[in-house]
């Protein structure tokens, strides 16, 4: 698995509605994450991504919205990965 994560502590106005989406104006920042799964299968490899953003309350609790079910996120990653796959496949 690999994992990456940014936090958005831009102040921009997006930064501030998934905030508030998420959480409250005492939440912290929003958080991107994702996750890539890679699994050997025979003859190939398949992966398998996990995009989320969250925010923690000032409680402790944190608030993770998936964002694998939005398909212009969706179809974004995927052609991410396509287009990794051909660069290892030299096409």
């Amino acid at each position: 698995m690999l994992s990456f994560s940014k936090l958005d502590s831009s102040g921009s106005f997006n930064a501030a509605l998934t905030q508030a989406a998420l959480g409250n104006a005492y939440s912290t920042p929003p958080k991107y994450e994702v996750k890539y799964f890679i699994s050997q299968l025979p003859g190939r490899v398949k992966i398998v991504s996990n995009i989320a953003v969250s925010s923690q309350m000032p409680g402790g609790q944190v608030n993770r919205m998936f964002l694998n079910e939005n398909n212009t996120v969706f179809n974004a990653y995927q052609e991410q990965l396509n287009r990794f796959k051909r660069g290892l496949e030299g096409n």
